[in-house]
C-alpha cells in the first residue's frame, strides 16, 4: 500500500481541495483586496497555509 506520508499525497490533497479552499474564502475577502497583486499574494500564503496543515493531517494520522 502506498504510505500517506509521501510527498506526492500530501500535494495531491493540497492541489484537491486548494480550489475549493480559494473560492468560498476568496468571495468573502474579494472586497478586502481591491488590487489583484495582493489578491495572488493572498491566494499563495492560502496555498501554503493548507499544505502545512495537510502535512500535519497526515502526520497524526500514521
Amino acid at each position: 500500500m502506498y504510505a500517506l506520508h509521501t510527498y506526492e499525497v500530501r500535494l495531491f490533497f493540497s492541489f484537491l481541495f486548494f480550489p475549493f479552499v480559494t473560492f468560498f474564502i476568496g468571495n468573502i475577502y474579494i472586497q478586502a483586496f481591491p488590487n489583484f497583486s495582493s489578491f495572488l499574494f493572498f491566494i499563495l500564503f492560502l496555498f501554503f497555509l493548507f499544505y502545512t496543515c495537510s502535512q500535519n493531517i497526515q502526520a497524526t494520522l500514521l
